[in-house]
């Protein structure tokens, strides 16, 4: 089992992500006092792990701070099979090895390390991961849980809703061309996805009955030519009846991983 099935493990990783990596929408006093009661260490006190199998939803709450929020994961190698279950390649190749290493015995040796599994599908970079997979799942996601709210409220009824979405996708981008075979370290020109102001995943939650959305993207890296990094936020977080922000559309025929 890699450690981020375990969405206790999700939120321990985002809390210690840095405060520079985080951008706040709107930059108020209530966005910020949401962020800190998740992201900071010493709040961890004041919020109730209900994620077991077996406990009622969401993931956690606090009757401290009013919150109740549950946790999903998104990546960009999902997607509806054939016979209409999802399928998602490299999901699959991380359960299986993670079964064999278990199977072998080695996870013994080191009864307290953590799993954290980066596994190749060796299957093409669109086959593997795509524009179209991430958008499609993160609305999957999120249409799915917002399914749930009344039942969120009924459990926690003084508590405001927030998803917490860790997203596992690369960085991407809109270019005038499309290249279905690029190699490691080939160049190329594109408009920077602002994945947090895509009008097509804005639409999921701008109008919905969810209070904040905490968008955690760790993995989201654009190297450029001089060889510096587009600075990009880690960490987004949208206080959603305050949220005053521009779309902006992509053509999907035209969007492009950064990642080969």
């Amino acid at each position: 089992m890699d450690i981020y099935d375990n969405a206790l493990e999700i939120i321990d990783t985002f809390r210690d992500e840095d405060h520079s990596e985080v951008c706040l929408i709107p930059e108020d006093d209530e966005t910020e006092r949401v962020y800190l009661s998740i992201h900071e260490h010493e709040n961890r006190k004041y919020w109730v792990d209900s994620s077991g199998k077996g406990d009622p939803p969401p993931d956690f709450y606090s009757n401290h701070f009013n919150l109740m929020m549950e946790v999903m994961r998104v990546d960009d190698h999902g997607f509806i099979g054939e016979k209409g279950g999802i399928v998602n390649p490299t999901r699959a190749l991380e359960s299986k090895t993670a079964k064999e290493l278990k199977d072998s015995g080695i996870m013994e040796h080191f009864p307290n390390a953590k799993l954290h599994m980066i596994v190749d599908t060796g299957l093409p970079t669109n086959q593997d991961h795509n524009y179209k997979f991430y958008r499609d799942g993160f609305l999957r996601a999120i249409e799915s849980h917002k399914k749930k709210i009344d039942r969120y409220k009924a459990n926690h009824p003084k508590c405001k809703v927030v998803f917490f979405v860790f997203d596992e996708s690369s960085a991407y981008a809109e270019v005038p061309d499309k290249r279905e075979h690029r190699q490691i370290g080939q160049q190329f020109a594109g408009r920077l996805h602002c994945w947090f102001a895509d009008a097509a995943f804005l639409s999921s939650f701008r109008t919905s009955e969810i209070d904040y959305l905490i968008w955690y993207s760790p993995y989201k890296k654009i190297d450029l030519i001089d060889g510096q990094q587009v600075t990009l936020p880690r960490v987004v977080v949208y206080n959603i009846k305050k949220m005053d922000i521009d779309d902006i559309a992509y053509n999907e025929d035209f969007m492009m991983s950064v990642e080969v």
